[in-house]
C-alpha cells in the first residue's frame, strides 16, 4: 500500500510547464509480511496532483483515496503538499523543501498521522559524478484507535485510543553518474525514527540503475537496511511507459523494507498505476537563453540560444567546452547550439563577434573573480 502511494506520487517529467493537473489511478496486489498469517490483499487508489513550477522552485499538492477490493477491508485518505526553492552558491546548488502530510486510515481500524517536514539539500558535481546531500526533519503526531485486547470487558468489542509524537531525523547522501546507456546511483540513508510502531535507528544503502529506451524507462534497485527489528533486503523493478506527454503507465513489482515513517513491515507487492494530465497551462512564450531537453545515454540535452540579429558569428563558451569556442547556428534573429551534459553545475557565456556577452535574462549570472560575468546552470541527477 505504501509503495503504491509513493509510486503514484512521482512527478511528471514534462519540461517548461507552469501549471499541471494530473489524475492518478492504480491497483496494488500485496502479499503480507513473512511473519503474518493472512491472505494477499488487493487495493485500488484514485487521486489527483496539482503541480506549479516557477524559475527558482515549485509546488506540488496531492490528494488520494484508497479502498480495498476483492473482500479486502481497508480504506484510507492521504494528502500532501510540498514547496521548494533553490539557490546557487558558486558550483553548488542549494535547495530547501517544506512539506506537510496528513494520513487518515479508517478501516479496519483508525490510524491518523499529521506531520510537517523540512529537507535542506546541496547538490553539485565531483568530476564525472553528480552528488546530493540531503537532511530530513519530520515532526508530527500519530493517533490510533486499535482493538482493546486487555480482556477487561469480555464478550464486548471495544477499542483503545493511543497516540504519540512522530520524529524522523537524519540524512541521505547520493552519488550517481552516467555509464553508457545507464544512469547508476548509490544512496546511503541514516534516520532516527519515533513512529509509535517501531522506534529506533534505520540505516540503509540502495543501488539503483535507470535506463531509457525511447518512451520506456526501466528502474531496478536493491536495498539493504538495518532496522530496529532486523536486517532486511529489498528489491524492485519499475517499467514506465509515456506514450505522450499527457499519459504515463507504470508497472512495479518488488519487496519493500520496513518503513521508518510508519513503522510498517516490508512486503512483496505488484502495482499498476496510470496517470493522465487533464489540465495544463503554460506561461506565455518568451525568448529563453537555456531550455532543457530529453535525457540521452550520455546525459541531458541542453539548448542554448542568444538573440544577435546583426552578428556575423556567435560561439558558445563554457567550462563544459574547456572554455573553447563552439560555433552556434543562426536561426532567424537568434543563434542556437545544443550540448549534452551529465549532472553537475556549469558556467558559460557567449562570444558575439569576439565580444564576451551574457544576456541579462541568462540563468545564474555571477562574477567569475577575474573581472568577467558568467551565466550558470545546474543539471540535477536523473530522476
Amino acid at each position: 500500500m505504501l509503495f503504491a502511494l509513493l509510486l503514484l506520487s512521482q512527478p511528471s517529467q514534462a519540461v517548461g510547464q507552469d501549471v499541471e493537473f494530473w489524475l492518478d489511478g492504480g491497483a496494488t496486489n500485496a502479499l503480507p509480511p513473512a511473519n503474518v498469517d493472512t491472505a494477499a490483499a488487493l487495493y485500488g487508489i484514485l487521486g489527483g496532483r496539482l503541480l506549479l513550477s516557477y524559475p527558482v522552485g515549485g509546488t506540488e499538492a496531492t490528494a488520494r483515496f484508497g479502498q480495498g477490493a476483492g473482500g479486502t477491508t481497508a480504506a484510507w485518505l492521504v494528502g500532501e503538499a510540498h514547496t521548494w526553492m533553490a539557490h546557487r552558491f558558486g558550483r553548488t546548488l542549494g535547495r530547501l523543501e517544506l512539506g506537510g502530510q496528513a494520513l487518515d486510515f479508517t478501516d479496519p481500524f483508525q490510524y491518523r498521522v499529521y506531520a510537517g517536514s523540512v529537507q535542506p539539500a546541496l547538490s553539485g558535481r565531483l568530476g564525472s559524478f553528480g552528488y546530493v546531500l540531503q537532511g530530513t526533519a519530520r515532526l508530527g503526531h500519530w493517533q490510533s484507535n486499535a482493538p482493546d485486547t486487555t480482556g477487561t470487558r469480555p464478550g464486548m468489542f471495544t477499542s483503545a485510543t493511543i497516540d504519540g509524537p512522530m520524529h524522523i531525523l537524519g540524512g541521505t547522501a547520493q552519488l550517481g553518474r552516467s555509464m553508457g546507456p545507464l544512469w547508476v546511483r548509490l544512496e546511503g540513508t541514516g534516520l532516527r525514527a519515533v513512529n509509535g510502531a517501531l522506534d529506533g535507528t534505520y540505516v540503509s544503502g540502495t543501488a539503483r540503475v535507470t535506463t531509457d529506451i525511447g518512451p520506456v524507462s526501466t528502474i531496478a534497485d536493491v536495498t539493504l537496511q538495518h532496522s530496529p527489528a532486523e536486517n532486511e533486503t529489498g528489491y524492485g523493478l519499475t517499467l514506465a511507459w509515456s506514450p505522450t506527454r499527457s499519459a504515463l503507465l507504470q508497472l512495479y513489482a518488488g519487496q519493500t523494507v520496513t518503513d521508518p515513517v510508519y513503522g510498517t513491515q516490508g512486503n512483496f507487492a505488484a502495482t499498476l498505476a496510470v496517470s493522465w494530465r487533464v489540465g495544463h497551462r503554460a506561461a506565455a512564450a518568451r525568448f529563453g537563453v537555456v531550455d532543457y531537453g530529453a535525457w540521452t545515454d550520455a546525459g541531458r540535452e541542453v539548448h542554448f540560444r542568444i538573440r544577435a540579429p546583426h552578428a556575423r558569428r556567435v560561439a558558445l563558451v563554457g567550462d563544459f567546452t574547456s572554455w573553447e569556442s563552439v560555433p552556434m547556428q543562426r536561426d532567424g534573429d537568434a543563434w542556437t547550439a545544443t550540448i549534452t551534459l551529465s549532472p553537475g553545475v556549469y558556467h558559460f557565456g557567449f562570444q558575439v563577434d569576439d565580444r564576451w556577452t551574457v544576456p541579462k535574462d541568462a540563468p545564474g549570472i555571477m562574477k567569475d573573480g577575474w573581472g568577467r560575468t558568467n551565466a550558470s546552470i545546474v543539471i540535477e541527477a536523473k530522476p
